[in-house]
């Protein structure tokens, strides 16, 4: 996934009816806020967190990886050439169990 849009206000959370309904949310004081995100890549194969700490460590390609270096995982930035590493390391995986991505648009 990427963000291609900052957060704004889940409107959802002021109309009647819907499942995200919150009555103490209001226009002036909004209660809840949503972020803008496209579709990517989907890795045919996980990169699991032990592997990306392995090239976290000093002197490794991702050891400024700011997913590394916060405790909070949940939207974190990564840098391009952070993306093109995980990007080969995922291609090789999939190769090797003889998979394929599911690609998004750019």
């Amino acid at each position: 996934m990427e963000i291609v849009k900052e957060f704004s206000e889940d409107c959802s959370a002021r109309r009647r009816g819907s499942a995200y309904y919150d009555p103490s949310s209001s226009k002036e004081k909004p209660r809840w806020s949503l972020v803008h995100v496209e579709f990517r890549k989907k890795f045919a194969v996980p990169i699991h967190l032990d592997e990306l700490r392995g090239l976290g460590l000093p002197g490794k390609p991702l050891e400024k990886m700011q997913l590394l270096r916060q405790s909070r995982l949940s939207v974190s930035r990564v840098q391009a050439d952070e993306w093109e590493l995980l990007c080969k390391l995922a291609d090789t995986k999939a190769q090797e169990a003889g998979l394929a991505h599911m690609e998004g648009t750019a």
